[in-house]
């Protein structure tokens, strides 16, 4: 049975691993531990801007996560640890030009979008555990999402080497779509990014 409680510390780990494995970020960033430092640094980057964090379990076990960002209201913040933990991975990240490629073309997707839709708020990450196959997970945190954020205009960005088809099943639209190129490992190389828009509701 699937239910919603704080999302605990010891839960982190999984999520980290499965941000570094589940969003493939071996496509656009060569060096394996400046990848694995990254998935670290991106996951409390996004938990600190999160004005809500739905974390689902199936009987203890953590199965879920979303993390939504909505305008007007106050984030989690970030603490000290994460903050110089972010600063260093920053640092080391310059080496990779895959991770400027990828803010940089989302910016600009972002940037063209917002020149004529207004957006209430981003739903930062969902992620469900991929050791805990459960149907349904990634259906059950968009219902959670939809409980403080009905009729809100959400985006979210996404890559050629996530699950971005779910998004179109459950209604959301690619608004947006850029290919970056930028050298991996020494060679030129070509990524598509995504952003998908939706208003909570308005299909229902």
């Amino acid at each position: 049975m699937v239910s919603f409680a704080p999302l605990q510390r010891s839960d982190h780990a999984v999520i980290i691993e499965t941000i570094e494995k589940e969003m493939h970020l071996e496509k656009y960033i060569a060096n394996p531990l400046i990848r694995r430092l990254h998935a670290r640094s991106f996951f409390y980057e996004e938990l600190a801007q999160a004005t809500h964090v739905f974390a689902a379990y199936d009987d203890g076990e953590f199965a879920g996560l979303v993390l939504l960002r909505l305008d007007g209201h106050k984030p989690q913040g970030m603490p000290l640890w994460a903050r110089a933990l972010s600063a260093v991975v920053h640092q080391l990240e310059k080496k990779e030009d895959g991770i400027a490629a990828y803010a940089r073309t989302n910016a600009q997707l972002l940037e063209q979008y917002q020149r004529q839709h207004g957006t209430d708020g981003e739903i930062l990450l969902l992620s469900a555990n991929p050791r805990h196959r459960v149907r349904g997970i990634g259906s059950a945190l968009l219902s959670q999402v939809a409980t403080v954020a009905q009729g809100k205009h959400l985006y979210l960005f996404t890559d050629e080497g996530c699950t971005f088809e779910f998004y179109n099943r459950k209604g959301f639209h690619r608004v947006g779509e850029q290919t970056m190129e930028f050298n991996y490992a020494g060679k030129p190389h070509s990524f598509r990014c995504f952003l998908y828009s939706t208003t909570i509701g308005a299909g229902e």
